[in-house]
């Protein structure tokens, strides 16, 4: 589905840019047109992801690579 395809990508992106804990990801808009997706569809990819601690969400700022933990690091690696 089309969540779990974004969800892929996005996590593609963070191993690919080698992204940090703190690090922004681009921003809905961004991702939405890069992806061809609806924003709904980046919004519902970032709730995953930050319910797997992957990434930090806060009202009004850009979504940021969490730090991370054992369990969510061998979710990212498979």
């Amino acid at each position: 589905n089309r969540v779990s395809e974004t969800i892929g990508v996005i996590t593609q992106h963070i191993r690919a840019n080698e992204l940090g804990p703190g690090d922004r990801l681009p921003s809905e808009n961004s991702l939405s047109r890069e992806l061809n997706v609806s924003r709904s569809v980046i919004r519902e990819a970032f709730r995953s992801l930050a319910a797997m601690r992957l990434i930090n969400l806060s009202v009004g700022k850009r979504a940021t690579v969490a730090q991370l933990d054992h369990g969510a690091m061998s979710l990212m690696i498979e």
